[in-house]
């Protein structure tokens, strides 16, 4: 919160309440409590360099201002899109006017159409879930596994309590739930230990016999969308330095070790073939290692798979429910597409800004649409790629990712150019060529150390709208 002092710093009063915010509807660029409302977790604040009556505080809410010398404040965030989503973005299979999502320090937001998204629940808003058929069935979440449900379409909540104790010594920060598709009163939900309700959370049972399942807690949660009793389970490598995966082909009555042949990285996502159920795809974090894994038995056996992709965390994987063969990944750099069953990768980023972290893809079926769930610059949508497809437009996709960005002394280039090896440009912010460079189709390290500091755009002559921009410190 927000203390002024009139006297050099001998008394100061508050003159700010964090829990004063409105929630609900809140107009593009209007106020978002009463005067006395700063969101809370300030971490700077600016006078005007001009004007000694006005201040700007920087918050985990946006940017919020007075011009009253800090006696009373306004929010100042209208249009400006920098929400940090979590994973398990929602989109409703009726509505595609109708989504919700989970965002860092921000509560839970709902999508209805509107500019404006309303905003429920509170705390830190983390996964979410909508009824396949239902959309008056809801649920979201805050920190560790705090799930609540609607029984209106969002429009008010009440706690469905998961067992097991709360906090960080037995739970994750984002402590995660699914529910399955196919028996949507039949939701999992992941401390220690998992837990399991088949009345939507009425009621819960713990599985695997009362037993944890290696001394971690579940990071991630995935269902068949054809088997409410095959799921798969990913625990977090805190407390054990050892990450772990892990499957239950009988409702959780026992679990089956399956990590065997994935390095030992954060699992950040998992996604089940929904046409065969023995196909299933692992992304995970880190660097250093392949980051997309597939199994065609269930996951007895895995091997790195997908060409194409770069070097940084994946954080995501969407199948199309419509074409098993079109899969869509999320990463620290953005989305790429396959029309392959994962086999190649290419950049799949027109629309949406160089280098954004992609930290969820929803499906909205309704109208063909993908909604991606970024961890800092909000949600974008855009439509999927034609069930019926036999290539991916080149015109249409960024055929360029970047890494590290910003760079010192050099950059890794991902390109997917048609041939084996293409000439690239380097080019400063005034439009000079600085630099031409030859590219093999993959991933490239490229010395950028002769460059002077600023910012510089990767450009593919051929198909100059593919340009990346990146920043040379």
């Amino acid at each position: 919160d927000v203390w002024r002092s009139i006297d050099g710093g001998t008394n100061l009063n508050q003159v700010t309440y964090w829990y004063n915010w409105d929630f609900n509807d809140t107009t593009v660029g209007g106020n978002e409590g009463p005067p006395d409302y700063v969101h809370a977790d300030i971490h700077k604040a600016v006078r005007h360099p001009y004007d000694s009556m006005i201040v700007f505080l920087a918050t985990d809410g946006g940017i919020f201002r007075s011009v009253d010398g800090g006696s009373t404040f306004v929010g100042r965030n209208g249009g400006y899109q920098t929400q940090q989503f979590y994973a398990n973005f929602s989109s409703s299979n009726q509505d595609s006017l109708f989504a919700i999502g989970g965002m860092q320090d921000n509560a839970t937001a709902v999508y209805e159409g509107n500019p404006g998204w309303r905003r429920v629940i509170g705390g830190d808003g983390l996964s979410t879930a909508i009824h396949p058929s239902n959309d008056n069935i809801v649920y979201g979440s805050s920190q560790y596994l705090s799930v609540r449900r609607s029984t209106d379409k969002a429009q008010s909540f009440s706690s469905v309590g998961v067992p097991g104790g709360n906090g960080a010594v037995n739970t994750n920060f984002a402590g995660p739930y699914v529910m399955c598709k196919s028996s949507p009163t039949t939701l999992y939900a992941g401390r220690m230990k998992v837990y399991k309700t088949t009345n939507g959370g009425n009621s819960w049972s713990v599985t695997n016999n009362d037993n944890q399942l290696d001394g971690n807690a579940v990071l991630v949660l995935e269902a068949s969308s054809t088997n409410p009793n095959l799921v798969f389970a990913a625990t977090a490598p805190a407390n054990i330095p050892q990450t772990g995966l892990f499957k239950t082909t009988n409702g959780g009555t026992s679990w089956t070790n399956v990590t065997s042949g994935i390095p030992n990285r954060y699992i950040m996502d998992i996604a089940i073939d929904p046409v065969n159920n023995q196909i299933v795809y692992v992304t995970v974090g880190g660097f250093g290692t392949p980051h997309l894994f597939r199994s065609l038995n269930g996951g007895t056996t895995w091997s790195a798979w997908g060409t194409g992709l770069p070097d940084v965390p994946a954080n995501t994987i969407t199948i199309d429910p419509l074409n098993n063969q079109i899969i869509y990944l999320g990463n620290d750099l953005g989305i790429f597409a396959s029309i392959d069953g994962g086999a190649t990768w290419q950049p799949f980023n027109e629309g949406i800004d160089d280098g954004i972290l992609v930290m969820d893809i929803s499906v909205s079926p309704s109208n063909r649409k993908l909604r991606l769930a970024t961890h800092g610059l909000g949600i974008y949508e855009r439509d999927m790629l034609p069930v019926s497809i036999t290539g991916i437009d080149e015109e249409a996709i960024n055929q360029i990712g970047v890494f590290p960005n910003p760079a010192t002394d050099f950059i890794s280039v991902t390109s997917t150019a048609e041939t084996d090896q293409s000439e690239f440009h380097i080019i400063d912010k005034n439009g000079r060529v600085a630099e031409r460079i030859m590219m093999k189709n993959g991933t490239s390290r490229v010395a950028i150390n002769g460059l002077a500091s600023g910012v510089y755009f990767l450009v593919n002559p051929k198909q100059p709208r593919s340009a990346f921009k990146f920043v040379k410190l």
